[in-house]
C-alpha cells in the first residue's frame, strides 16, 4: 500500500450543502450517518448478531444569516410533514485528479428547528438535526485513487 500524501487529504472547508435546490453558503459543518441496528444471536457460547434495521441522522450547523425555519415551523404548526432534499459535497482543488464527492438524501426529515438561539457579543449559530431512511441516501461522486 503506497502512503497517501497530506495534501490529498481532504479539507472540510470546501464541503457545500444544498437544501431542496438552495444553497445554504452559511454552513459551517454537516455530520451524516448511517447507523446498523443488531439483535444478538447466541452461537453457543458466542455471542454474533443480525442486522435487523437501519438509519440515517445528522446535523447541519450553520452560523446564522438568514431565517431558515419558518417554512417548516409554520407547516408543523398545521400538523403537516415536511421533508426536504439534501446534496452535500466535498469540492477539495488538492482532491485526487481533482475529483469530487457528492451524495444526495431524498426524504431528509429535520427533528429540531433552531427558531433562535444567541448570545450577546457572538455570532448566532444554529443545529439542524435530522433523520432520513438510508436506501434514501445516494452516491452521485466519489473519489477514487487515480493510477
Amino acid at each position: 500500500m503506497e502512503f497517501t500524501q497530506g495534501t490529498k487529504r481532504l479539507n472540510g472547508s470546501f464541503g457545500m450543502i444544498q437544501v431542496d435546490g438552495e444553497n445554504w453558503g452559511e454552513v459551517s459543518g454537516v455530520q451524516i450517518q448511517v447507523e446498523a441496528e443488531y439483535t444478538d444471536v447466541r452461537r453457543g457460547m458466542d455471542l454474533d448478531a443480525k442486522l435487523v434495521g437501519r438509519k440515517g441522522t445528522g446535523t447541519i450547523s450553520t452560523i446564522r444569516a438568514y431565517t431558515r425555519t419558518r417554512k417548516m415551523v409554520e407547516a408543523l404548526n398545521e400538523g403537516k410533514e415536511t421533508s426536504v432534499r439534501l446534496i452535500c459535497w466535498v469540492a477539495d482543488p488538492d482532491a485526487e485528479g481533482g475529483q469530487e464527492e457528492r451524495i444526495c438524501i431524498e426524504n431528509v426529515k429535520f427533528t429540531t428547528f433552531d427558531v433562535m438561539t444567541f448570545t450577546h457579543g457572538e455570532l448566532m449559530k444554529g443545529e439542524f438535526p435530522f433523520r432520513f431512511a438510508p436506501t434514501g441516501l445516494k452516491y452521485l461522486d466519489e473519489i477514487t485513487p487515480q493510477q
